[in-house]
């Protein structure tokens, strides 16, 4: 079972079914580095701008991929709001609650660019 699993049967995610199973796999394997760190030694690598050679840390866990890992979860909060499927009454009864909530995420998300 992947990580886009569980989110699946709850909501209707129409043609991001494919985007976010393979950007949910790659966000945590991302994590899966970070949390069962090894300290191995890398040749250098491009930075994503393309202006220098970095470290691979750097060059993976870098501001455009945090950039990135927050759109994506923005995305995916944003439409569990927005798309439950009403034979699942609790995560309708969720989203209804949080009405206020993409307009926070995304006042929070424009803050920190």
């Amino acid at each position: 079972m992947g990580p886009c699993s569980p989110i699946r049967p709850t909501l209707d995610l129409d043609q991001r079914t494919a985007k976010w199973q393979s950007s949910i796999s790659e966000l945590f394997e991302l994590r899966r580095e970070l949390v069962h760190f090894r300290g191995e030694l890398h040749p250098s690598q491009p930075h994503p701008s393309g202006k220098s050679h970095v470290s691979r840390e750097a060059s993976v866990y870098s501001v455009e991929r945090a950039r990135w890992a927050v759109d994506l979860a923005y995305e995916i909060l944003t439409v569990a709001l927005a798309s439950p499927r009403t034979k699942h009454a609790a995560v309708v009864a969720w989203a209804e609650s949080q009405p206020d909530t993409p307009k926070v995420l995304e006042r929070i998300r424009q803050e920190g660019r």
